[in-house]
Parts: C-alpha cells; sequence; structure tokens
C-alpha cells in the first residue's frame, strides 16, 4: 500500500515538472521530496516486496539509502523521476 502511494505522489511530481507555469515549485523540483525513496522496481513491486534504494539529498544529489546490491533490477519509473529532476533544472 505504501509502495502504491508512493508511485501516486512521484507521478503527481512528475507532472508538476512538466506543467506549463511550474508554479508548484517555488525553488529547486526536488527541495520538498528531499529522502523521499523513489519508486521500486516492477519486478519487487510485483512481488509485494518494494525495495527502496535512492532518494534525493539536500543538495538535490541521488544518493542510495540502502546497499546496491549488483542483482538489483532497475527501476524505470525510479530513472523517470530522475529525467524530469533534470528536465526541470534545465528548464528553469
Amino acid at each position: 500500500d505504501a509502495e502504491k502511494k508512493r508511485r501516486s505522489f512521484w507521478a503527481c511530481w512528475m507532472t508538476s515538472c512538466i506543467s506549463q507555469d511550474n508554479a508548484c515549485f517555488k525553488g529547486n523540483s526536488w527541495a520538498a521530496v528531499i529522502r523521499l525513496p523513489f519508486p521500486s522496481s516492477e519486478k519487487c513491486f510485483a512481488e509485494g516486496k518494494p525495495d527502496i534504494t535512492e532518494a534525493f539529498d539536500e543538495k538535490g544529489k541521488i544518493v542510495p539509502l540502502t546497499h546496491l546490491s549488483t542483482d538489483l533490477v532497475p527501476s524505470y519509473f525510479g530513472e523517470l523521476v530522475k529525467l524530469f529532476s533534470l528536465w526541470y533544472g534545465c528548464i528553469r
């Protein structure tokens, strides 16, 4: 349930990044989401075991929240979050 809510939040956050006036962000897009975990991979989500791996830090950099193993399946949704953050930073 928490992962569904997290995914819904990140979808709304990305929508705010691409809105025409970007009025929702008074500063940097990541400032309000510091340490909020990115969405889990589809595989982990389907298995009901969300993997909490990355988030933005206080400077907007992506930081690991757990030890990242080599067999970790990438989160495509999480990669979209990173992409939209970069895109928002470029248009500002």
